[in-house]
């Protein structure tokens, strides 16, 4: 029987996904990170949401946080 295995990501993959949801106008520097979890597989989204939690963000942090510099950003 084949077993499944989940795909690690590392912060820096799920800043760029970030960052490229937020250029194409999709989420705002504002939204909550838990806001990412649609753009991901679900069953992989734990492993994720744990990995962000383990580098100290957590899920209400807005995205801004997670790609940097929120304070030299304009309002969206």
């Amino acid at each position: 029987m084949p077993t499944l295995q989940a795909t690690h990501y590392a912060v820096e993959a799920i800043q760029e996904e970030a960052r490229r949801l937020i250029q194409q106008g999709v989420l705002r520097r504002s939204a909550a990170i838990a806001h990412l979890q649609p753009f991901f597989p679900q069953r992989e989204w734990q492993a994720i949401a744990q990995e962000l939690e383990l580098q100290d963000y957590c899920p209400s942090d807005p995205l801004c946080d997670l790609i940097g510099d929120c304070e030299e950003w304009g309002e969206d």
